[in-house]
């Protein structure tokens, strides 16, 4: 009887883990799940991005139906910034293994090691021949940094605006903006 118990146990182990693998075809493991991201994210396209931390959050394996789908999350970085990012990716099952079907980014977040501060800016605006600059108001998004300044030049005052954007492939842009008179009352 405790044979018959052990080949019992043995065999429902077996038929548990062939039932967790799709019938002997392993599903995809975390370095093909991330090669996959990096393939379909264009955020991973000429950045230098690594994969700095990796997480299943959830998987749902469903072999009557041959699919695999998996939601991670993912933390990777470079010189210039992090960015972490939410999928969800559909595997399916065919003669020859499981193929990608779709990876869909639900969120995302991108942040800059370093932020280009108002002196930087202002010194663009005192390089371009501007005297008595001063900061009218400063606006600090997640990728995107923008100065309204007032300064004079050429007998004049004028409202003057530089911003910069944030690429995890080349880090912050050189300071662009531009320039307006101020209306003489």
């Amino acid at each position: 009887m405790k044979r018959i118990k052990t080949i019992l146990l043995v065999f429902l182990s077996l038929a548990v883990c062939l039932s967790m693998t799709a019938c002997g075809k392993p599903v995809p493991g975390k370095n093909r799940i991330i090669d996959d991201i990096m393939a379909n994210d264009s955020h991973f396209n000429g950045s230098g991005l690594k994969v700095t931390s990796f997480e299943i959050t959830q998987r749902q394996t469903r072999e009557r139906d041959m699919e695999d789908r998996v939601w991670v999350t993912l933390r990777a970085e470079n010189q210039y910034g992090a960015y972490e990012a939410s999928y969800e990716l559909l595997y399916v099952l065919y003669n020859d293994g499981w193929k990608l079907e779709d990876c869909d980014r639900a969120d995302y977040t991108v942040t800059p090691n370093t932020y280009p501060t108002e002196e930087e800016l202002m010194q663009s605006v005192i390089d371009e021949g501007y005297t008595d600059v001063t900061v009218v108001n400063t606006v600090f998004g997640e990728t995107t940094v923008g100065v309204a300044f007032t300064g004079y030049r050429e007998g004049r005052w004028w409202d003057i605006s530089r911003g910069c954007k944030f690429s995890l492939a080349s880090g912050w842009s050189e300071p662009t903006g531009i320039a307006m008179t101020r209306p003489e009352w």
